[in-house]
């Protein structure tokens, strides 16, 4: 869980990297929107610099400024109020912002007479800061365009009206000056910002994950099974809720050692945790030898298949030739429900849990199930 050495900033890891995304933009979503206002705001206002320094002709200034590129920035910054393109798309939304008013600024600026030549130049920088300082969207959208402004600066002024060498030199090494400043500070920020999440990050899945088998441990299992079951009760769907015993752990120990113990354990884990394939889906260790495996939008009998198959297959944990083979096995009770508008997450642990001796007291290495709509398994 590090970052790639590289300019982008990514993590090697795309989970993480997904998981950051995701988290960066529901962070600056508001700071992006208050951002939007202030730049629209004081891109407007700078016309009454174009009323001031061009009062005879600051007509066609008006019309750059505000009948074409103001209107492509407030429908790109208008993306921001739709949830799901706003969202995901805040770095693009940026970069045609900082292209369209940039553009503008270079062409409002072929206007200037001779006593004000070049004077909007100074409005670039402005873009640059706006779109490094107070919008976040990743180092890469900003930078790339305050690179590609500058590509298209000197484009339309060398082209349309030349400026004279020192005077070009001069707004060259501002340019760039600035831009080197505000590309950094926007790198920087980012790698912060990164190496905090990732902090989080570690310190979440610590506090989640079981250490030998890597699952998730009991306080994230509960944690996520009321939430799936408060979203099952809203839409109707059904829960099925497996425990899993690992059979017989101590003699395993006593015979084989702690060691075979726990590989008996991290192959329970992984039994279960293939079987995790849905987003609502969970396996972990509730501790000890028990584990727990919620599977979300799966029909009863499905999941029913899926004990009983999970009963069966559980790998022995040494060579067949071992007398521990016998030891090695699970016991699986399963509760499937749609839960009731009155139905606790609680009651259904607790129904499975007794199915779950059920299954032990007809002689382990089975499962006993129950699919039920909204009634308790009686």
């Amino acid at each position: 869980m590090t970052l790639k050495p590289t300019l982008f900033l990514r993590f090697t890891d795309p989970r993480i990297e997904a998981a950051y995304q995701e988290r960066f933009r529901a962070k600056h979503r508001m700071q992006n929107a208050i951002a939007a206002i202030l730049g629209l705001s004081l891109y407007s206002i700078f016309g009454l610099v174009d009323w001031q320094v061009l009062p005879q002709g600051h007509e066609k200034l008006w019309t750059i400024r505000f009948l074409y590129s103001m209107p492509i920035a407030v429908a790109a910054f208008g993306l921001l109020a739709i949830p799901r393109l706003g969202y995901k798309y805040s770095g693009l939304i940026l970069f045609v912002a900082m292209l369209v008013s940039g553009t503008a600024i270079v062409v409002m600026n072929l206007y200037m007479p001779p006593n004000y030549e070049n004077f909007y130049f100074t409005g670039l920088l402005l873009v640059m800061t706006f779109g490094h300082v107070l919008w976040r969207a990743g180092f890469i959208w900003p930078t790339s365009a305050s690179a590609l402004l500058l590509v298209i600066y000197l484009g339309i002024t060398e082209s349309l009206r030349p400026l004279p060498p020192a005077q070009l030199a001069s707004s060259l090494f501002y340019y760039l000056a600035a831009f080197f400043m505000n590309a950094y500070a926007g790198w920087f920020f980012e790698w912060q910002e990164r190496r905090s999440f990732l902090l989080q990050y570690e310190l979440q899945h610590a506090a989640s994950t079981d250490p030998l088998t890597g699952i998730a441990n009991r306080r994230a299992f509960v944690d996520h099974f009321e939430r799936e079951w408060r979203r099952a009760q809203r839409d109707g769907s059904m829960v099925c809720l497996l425990l899993v015993d690992l059979d017989n752990l101590k003699k395993i120990n006593d015979t084989g050692g702690h060691a075979m113990g726990d590989e008996a354990l991290r192959r329970v884990a992984h039994k279960l945790a293939v079987h995790a394939r849905r987003p609502g889906d969970l396996a972990a260790r509730l501790g000890g030898d028990e584990f727990a495996l919620l599977l979300t939008g799966s029909h009863g009998g499905a999941a029913c298949e899926l004990a009983y198959k999970i009963a069966a297959e559980v790998e022995p944990v040494v060579q067949k030739e071992s007398a521990l083979v016998h030891l090695a096995t699970v016991s699986v009770g399963m509760v499937c429900k749609v839960p009731g508008v009155d139905d606790t997450y609680e009651s259904c642990f607790q129904e499975a849990d007794r199915l779950l001796y059920e299954a032990k007291h007809q002689g382990k290495g089975r499962a006993v199930c129950c699919v039920a709509d909204g009634a308790n398994c009686g």
